[in-house]
């Protein structure tokens, strides 16, 4: 089966017009392709079975409606925020072939391939997905930079073309490969500057994928895990432009369309998973809002019912106090008035006695005379005391 497909397959590239290059063939030089453009690849997406893609078969994942826009077969991105637009459909085998060109120096972006319907799920601006096989698209001066700033040549990527698993994918890269074993680094550096457009020719059949550069294979992998699934076009922080993006089905195992089933299947069992789930959390919290709602109600009734004891108890012994309080307070009142009674009493008595004494007291009268050198005092008293009175002061004159 599979020799029987790849015999078919490459009967069909040489249908369409797949061509070996040989020694003989002129190569432009770097003037001459920024005058006329890229080098022609050796597929260009004419023949049978080609089909033009264009951004309405693409969905925006985690981009502004703004991040992406279309006008006379130009794609637009403008590189913010951080993010990809997806195929609408999984592909499996096929060619694809694409034009691209930054627009700034030191941009960045990239084709997913074969990304997993999974590595999009969740995902917020500023994210790439978690899956799938990238074919980077990047600025020379990108990689100039990098140089520039750290002394040295970088290890891990390159500006022409690299090829490499994205999260939880897989592949085995093609010779030479990068320092940490998962890039598959460009055999030759093809890829042209800002504002001058490349041509990619990328083929994936069979979980390997390979990648043309401007008219020339360069760097891909095998082996790849998953090798069916979504392509995504990357906007990573910089104005990029994409055109004449073409796309060719091959004859495959059927892996995208079991994949799509099996994704399609898993995403049903996780809803209905979440959707149980949700409900038993709700019951859950209903039960227990009601469970915490009769506690609240009981220890509620008890609390005013012990403060009620506690009240009434406070009353009695408040009564008790007051009722105390008042008979002491009457007493203390009535013994006062007693007191205050016998005040006027005995003030009425000594004023009934002071008026008795007024009455029958006399006027006092002193005269003073010198007599023989002796003081003559006359004292009138009253009537009732005039003899003893009067023998008393005829006792003191002759003495």
């Amino acid at each position: 089966m599979k020799t029987t497909l790849t015999v078919c397959t490459v009967a069909l590239l040489l249908a369409s017009g797949f061509l070996v290059a040989d020694d003989d063939q002129p190569k432009a030089d770097a003037k001459a392709e920024a005058k006329s453009g890229p080098k022609k690849a050796f597929i260009n997406g004419d023949g049978p079975g080609w089909k033009t893609l264009s951004l309405a078969d693409f969905e925006n994942v985690n981009c502004d409606k703004k991040t992406w826009q279309e006008k006379d077969g130009t794609i637009y991105c403008t590189g913010l925020p951080v993010g990809v637009t997806r195929s609408k459909k999984t592909y499996e085998n096929f060619e694809l072939v694409a034009e691209w060109r930054h627009m700034k120096p030191a941009g960045n972006s990239g084709i997913f391939l074969w990304a997993p319907d999974a590595s999009f799920k969740g995902l917020k601006p500023g994210q790439l997905p978690k899956g799938g096989i990238e074919v980077q698209v990047l600025d020379l001066e990108y990689e100039t930079r990098y140089e520039k700033k750290n002394g040295k040549k970088s290890d891990w990527f390159t500006s022409h073309g690299d090829v490499f698993p994205v999260g939880t994918s897989k592949m085995k890269p093609f010779p030479p490969a990068a320092k940490n074993g998962r890039r598959s680094f460009p055999s030759k550096r093809l890829t042209l500057g800002v504002e001058k457009w490349n041509h990619y020719y990328v083929r994936a059949i069979n979980g390997e994928v390979r990648l043309w550069v401007n008219g020339e294979e360069v760097s891909g992998g095998s082996n790849c895990q998953p090798a069916a699934g979504f392509m995504a076009l990357e906007s990573e922080g910089s104005p990029v432009e994409f055109r004449n993006l073409r796309i060719r089905e091959l004859p495959g195992s059927g892996i995208a369309k079991a994949t799509a089933a099996v994704e399609k299947a898993a995403a049903a069992k996780i809803a209905a998973a979440q959707a149980a789930a949700a409900k038993k959390a709700a019951a859950q919290v209903t039960a227990a809002e009601k469970a915490a709602t009769a506690k609240v109600a009981a220890a509620r009734t008890a609390a005013e019912k012990a403060a009620a004891v506690k009240i009434a108890a406070a009353e009695k012994t408040a009564a008790v106090k007051i009722a105390a309080a008042q008979k002491a307070a009457a007493a203390k009142i009535a013994a006062a008035k007693a007191a205050a009674a016998a005040r006027r009493a005995a003030q009425k008595a000594a004023a009934a006695k002071e008026a008795a004494l007024a009455a029958a007291r006399l006027t006092v009268t002193t005269t003073t005379r010198k007599d023989d050198g002796k003081v003559l005092k006359v004292v009138t008293k009253p009537l009732a005391g005039l003899v003893g009175a009067v023998g008393k002061t005829l006792g003191s004159l002759l003495d």
